[in-house]
């Protein structure tokens, strides 16, 4: 596995490691726009997940598409549209996602000029659509990598050339299974207050060995 600047032996070796217990782990995440062929209805579930729980997420997004499923709001049913978008919080972003949804209907291609579609969403529409096997790291994803590799970076929601580099690599060596279980990973164990206790990677963990010595010191 070639591996150059930015990874060094170090890393080559951690993430070689990773792979071989993604083998292992069974994802349980289970979107429902996962199964979603449609790009606008997966463009919608990844931007209510922007800084929202999964399972806030997913409850909104089961109730705006029992009320609207081909996502075509009418001026009419924009208030109802926004009561129930409003439910995961956050109003701007409601607003930007009704404002992108007619514009997607109105034949505007999803491109990150959109209100709220970041590299982040525009990757996920295009894996889950099978056009690309790549995902750019989203927060958790930046989360995981600078703990388990020990990655210095002061920017939790932009990631930088080695988190990009690093899921380049998990995919050309791990293909799209791997890709899908570093994110469930990410969101189900290394999660902002993060189950190191059940971890199959603490082993290998910077952020565990750094914590058990700062217990011993």
């Amino acid at each position: 596995m070639p591996c150059s600047s930015p990874f060094r032996k170090r890393g080559k070796r951690k993430l070689k490691l990773l792979l071989k217990e993604l083998k292992n782990l069974r994802t349980e995440i289970d979107v429902p726009w996962g199964k979603e062929k449609d790009p606008k209805k997966i463009l919608t579930g990844e931007i209510l997940l922007i800084r929202t729980r999964y399972d806030q997420a997913k409850k909104v997004y089961e109730e705006f598409l029992a009320y609207f499923p081909d996502l075509q709001i009418e001026p009419e049913e924009e208030k109802e549209a926004l009561t129930i978008l409003l439910k995961a919080g956050l109003k701007h972003r409601a607003e930007g996602l009704l404002k992108t949804l007619k514009l997607l209907c109105k034949g505007v291609p999803i491109n990150t000029e959109l209100p709220y579609v970041s590299k982040y969403v525009l990757s996920a529409v295009n894996f889950l659509t099978g056009k690309s096997d790549f995902l750019y790291p989203d927060s958790n994803i930046i989360r995981f990598f600078n703990r388990y590799f020990g990655i210095t970076n002061s920017d939790k929601t932009h990631p930088s050339e080695k988190h990009v580099k690093l899921m380049k690599l998990i995919t050309r060596f791990g293909g799209r299974d791997n890709v899908l279980k570093v994110l469930d990973f990410s969101i189900l164990i290394c999660k902002v207050k993060p189950e190191c206790e059940r971890c199959p990677l603490q082993k290998h963990c910077g952020f565990v060995k750094k914590n058990q010595r700062e217990r011993k010191s």
